[in-house]
């Protein structure tokens, strides 16, 4: 575990699937005393358990992956790849010694992305086209010919879906991680495939760590507000909103208690549809009519108030 920003508690930890897997481990230690816990739906929102606090970074990051969102604060990704739907037990990863076929790593959840470019410069590492198909144990049932080439053959429509199915995370990172996998194994540094799970739960936190920082640091630096005292994006936007909001105007607030009534009033003729925020705030219908009971649409942000007020 790492400690990551000091902020109201002494850490604050990120992640969406690691929570459900050791909260039985939590209550086992905890007893189940001094949590408190949020949740949304089907999944935990927050835990916190004393002065540390566990939350999903999607409530702030959104959807996208980490190797995304590393582009974009332009961090060097070094995220490392793992064969999420090929282990069942923990303990198979004790007997794994050798790092696994391509196939193993097809995710079944990935985003489709071409990679045939990928393949043009890889060639050259290998005698022929149809050895580094072999490699990764990909068969396009071409001719000998096209398999023998040193160059990349023109593929149908068909074999290039073919392919695109086929190689569904970057064949240069797959050799890139399956040289550096079978070294450390022959140097000793991985026993087996368990060793380098835990290099790769280490390195993944590290680039949430750098990823997260760049994100609050930009909100700190763009609209000076600390992410990190705000449960989620939204609650953030708020604080933005309101340190945008000029002290000139009235203050904005709602009814009390005693004027609930109002409020129901209100919004039983609430009109659905978007309205233009640009436009007045008011609008008197009767121009010719100067009475107390004049008419007036109220445009409201995102919807429109009709009934009767006083000119």
């Amino acid at each position: 575990m790492y400690k990551i920003f000091d902020i109201n508690f002494d850490q604050f930890f990120t992640f969406k699937l690691d929570l459900p897997a050791i909260i039985s481990l939590v209550i086992e230690h905890t007893k189940g005393k001094g949590i408190k816990v949020i949740k949304r739906g089907g999944s935990y929102f927050e835990l916190r358990i004393g002065n540390i606090s566990l939350r999903d970074a999607c409530n702030y990051l959104g959807p996208g992956s980490l190797s995304k969102f590393a582009k974009i604060y332009s961090i060097p990704e070094g995220k490392k790849l793992f064969p999420y739907e090929m282990f069942s037990d923990v303990t198979e990863l004790f007997k794994q010694k050798k790092w696994p076929a391509y196939v193993k790593f097809k995710n079944s959840l990935a985003m489709k992305v071409s990679h045939i470019n990928e393949l043009t410069g890889l060639i050259t590492q290998f005698d022929n086209f149809g050895t580094m198909m072999n490699h990764f144990g990909c068969d396009l049932n071409l001719h000998d010919a096209q398999y023998t080439s040193k160059d990349l053959p023109i593929f149908s429509d068909s074999q290039k879906d073919q392919i695109d199915n086929f190689f569904t995370i970057s064949p240069t990172s797959f050799l890139d991680h399956e040289k550096s996998f079978n070294l450390s194994i022959k140097l000793g540094v991985y026993k087996d495939y368990s060793d380098y799970l835990k290099e790769y739960n280490v390195s993944d936190t590290k680039l949430l760590i750098q990823v997260f920082s760049k994100f609050c640091e930009q909100f700190k630096s763009e609209f000076n507000v600390d992410v990190l005292n705000k449960l989620s994006l939204p609650a953030v936007s708020e604080g933005i909103l309101w340190q945008m909001y000029d002290e000139r105007y009235p203050k904005i607030v709602s009814f009390g208690e005693k004027y609930g009534h109002l409020n129901s009033i209100i919004r039983e003729n609430i009109l659905g549809g978007p309205s233009i925020i640009f436009h007045e705030r008011y609008r008197i219908l009767y121009p010719d009519r100067v009475d107390d009971k004049t008419y007036t649409s109220i445009a409201t942000c995102g919807n429109q108030v009709k009934g009767k007020f006083p000119h």
